[in-house]
């Protein structure tokens, strides 16, 4: 409500991840397709959070500091 955001990823694993499917996929456009549908198609249908901090140098800008796969596990009777 108060104006538009950009967001940045500071998730060295997510570069990362770029880097080796890259190897694994043999080009840029097939492993951006394979981040697409595990980030934004796979994780979101099993469970998925981002976790959220700020830097040192921009105490009011919140960054995205990594992805965290949550699986939905029912809660276990207690006796």
């Amino acid at each position: 409500d108060d104006g538009e955001r950009e967001g940045t990823c500071q998730d060295w694993e997510t570069e990362q991840t770029f880097f080796a499917r890259l190897r694994d996929q043999g080009s840029e456009q097939a492993a951006l397709d394979w981040m697409v549908q595990k980030f934004g198609v796979e994780y979101p249908e099993e469970g998925m959070a981002l976790a959220m901090g700020t830097h040192s140098r921009r105490k009011d800008q919140w960054l995205i500091n990594g992805v965290i796969r949550l699986n939905d596990q029912p809660q276990l009777e207690m006796l």
